[in-house]
């Protein structure tokens, strides 16, 4: 006989071979099943929770190692700019005393009768105070050893600052290229500036200004023949501008020099007593090594606590990122074990619950492979016959028939879905899933 209980029928109808109480069983167990689901999915959300933390706790190791490597950058930092101004300075020691030595040279050969330091400042000065000594000098001799005299110099001089102003050119450019151009009579190094130097057309036109033959010409003439060429077309482009240059040059440009004059100036100073010093520590090398080896010394103490705070930062961080994935693996590995549980259980219910209803076509007088035979539609109209009649039968009789009505269902649930994915006849397996949409089993 039936028992009835508030919010469910438990009582069921026993078959001779005690199948619908075993089936009952296991639905019970089905749901016991699908508390351990929502147990599991809590856990996996703490677990979630859990790693987020990890994640963000590993984030922290990884941004106190990343304030470990500022001990690298600072160390690599200060490594750099000692090798940088230890570089520059005798850079710049090593300048000055070519400019000193070269003042010097000008000096001693203005004994033998040529002013070379004049030709230099009056260079200077037709540039408006543009060009540096060092250039103004350099290019000055070389002019001068080509045979140029000064008068020739500074007018090229000229040329290039009318050119640059003209132009937007660099001043010191435009006069390396005029000098050298002129010198070495070489068309591509003026071809910049708005000079178009032809050496047959200016060998001829020289030639014919004083009545000599092109082929005849000396190399001294054949240079003066191209400065005259040079400067013609200069003052014929650029002439015009010549009044204003001064007026259009670079005020920054010019103080810029001033600067270097006065750096010179100190160097003149200064350099006899590092030239003295420097003397010193080259006759006497144990000196030298020493000195090299207090500096070296000092570097390292500045550079090797940094390198060993990378390390420390580094290790520490390895060591928790170790422990927080062994500990995440942990579990993993647990949460593994219950979701293999779970549907171990799963599969025994569905098989089980399958099983019922095969046998419950047989008890109908249906042959199994007939029925899914069948269109999805044909085996949804017997299942929703049987129902009916199943309801029927339990109005008539007061027995319960909720346990044979719900294999009937889902087994209808699952016909309808797989109905729709495939569009075709298909047999039956019938899930847990289904069962628990049905009656909450």
């Amino acid at each position: 006989m039936a028992k009835k209980k508030k919010g469910a029928i438990i009582s069921f109808e026993v078959t001779d071979d005690g199948t619908l109480k075993q089936l009952g069983r296991k639905a019970e167990s089905a749901g016991k099943s699908l508390d351990g689901v929502g147990k599991s999915a809590g856990d996996t959300r703490r677990n979630l929770q859990s790693m987020s933390g990890r994640t963000e706790s590993a984030s922290k190791s990884f941004s106190r190692l990343q304030q470990g490597t500022g001990g690298l950058v600072q160390s690599y930092a200060i490594l750099a700019s000692t090798v940088f101004a230890v570089t520059a300075a005798f850079r710049a020691l090593e300048n000055a005393q070519n400019i000193q030595q070269q003042i010097k040279g000008f000096k001693d050969y203005q004994n033998t009768g040529t002013s070379m330091l004049t030709i230099p400042t009056q260079v200077r000065a037709a540039a408006d105070g543009l060009l540096d000594f060092q250039t103004a000098a350099q290019q000055t001799a070389i002019a001068t050893a080509a045979g140029f005299d000064s008068s020739q110099i500074v007018g090229l001089t000229e040329g290039a600052k009318n050119a640059s102003v003209a132009l937007g050119r660099d001043l010191t450019d435009s006069f390396n290229r005029l000098i050298r151009g002129v010198t070495k009579a070489e068309p591509e190094l003026l071809d910049e500036l708005g000079v178009i130097l032809r050496l047959d057309i200016a060998t001829r036109n020289y030639a014919a200004s004083i009545g000599a033959s092109a082929d005849k010409l000396t190399i001294a003439q054949r240079r003066t023949a191209v400065y005259n060429e040079v400067q013609k077309q200069l003052n014929d482009n650029f002439g015009a501008i010549a009044p204003k240059a001064n007026d259009l040059t670079n005020n920054i440009s010019k103080f810029t020099t001033k600067l270097g004059d006065i750096g010179i100036a100190v160097s003149g100073f200064l350099l006899p007593a590092v030239n003295a010093f420097v003397n010193f520590l080259t006759n006497n090398l144990p000196i030298l090594i020493g000195l090299l080896t207090i500096f070296g010394i000092r570097l390292l103490n500045d550079v090797v606590p940094g390198i060993t705070k990378v390390g420390s930062a580094t290790a520490q961080w390895v060591t928790n990122s170790e422990k927080q994935i062994t500990a995440l693996n942990k579990k993993l590995d647990q949460n593994a074990k219950k979701y293999k549980q779970l549907g171990n259980k799963n599969m025994s219910v569905e098989k089980k619950v399958s099983v019922a209803f095969k046998k419950s076509l047989k008890k109908r007088g249906m042959d199994e492979k007939v029925f899914f035979e069948k269109s999805a539609a044909n085996q949804k109209r017997s299942i929703t016959a049987h129902i009916n009649s199943l309801k029927k039968q339990e109005k008539a009789t007061g027995r319960s028939m909720q346990r044979q009505i719900a294999i009937q269902k889902a087994a209808y649930a699952k016909i309808a879905a797989q109905a729709q994915v495939t569009g075709r006849k298909i047999g039956i397996g019938i899930d847990q899933g289904a069962i628990m949409a049905e009656k909450g089993l």
